[in-house]
């Protein structure tokens, strides 16, 4: 269930790890994938955190999937300066 801190528990984490881990056909996932960092680039956002799941198991290169947070950067004031 949800733990209250804006994440999951590690007993829905393992269940749709389980249940999701074939379920996305390549030629459908690529495409919007490419969409999503174009759009990641263009609002200039950085690698905050990745995982290799949902539970936050550390991501190496053995890892078959991977959950990245991005971070995006802090917006300017738009105000005026005083006396403008």
């Amino acid at each position: 269930m949800h733990r209250g801190d804006g994440h999951f528990d590690e007993r829905v984490a393992a269940r749709y790890d389980e249940s999701h881990a074939e379920s996305f056909d390549r030629a459908s996932v690529e495409p919007a994938v490419d969409f999503l960092a174009d759009l990641r680039r263009e609002a200039g956002m950085s690698l905050r955190e990745r995982w290799s799941g949902w539970k936050r198991e550390r991501f190496t290169s053995d890892s078959r999937a991977h959950l990245s947070v991005w971070k995006k950067p802090l917006a300017t004031p738009r105000i005026a300066p005083a006396g403008a």
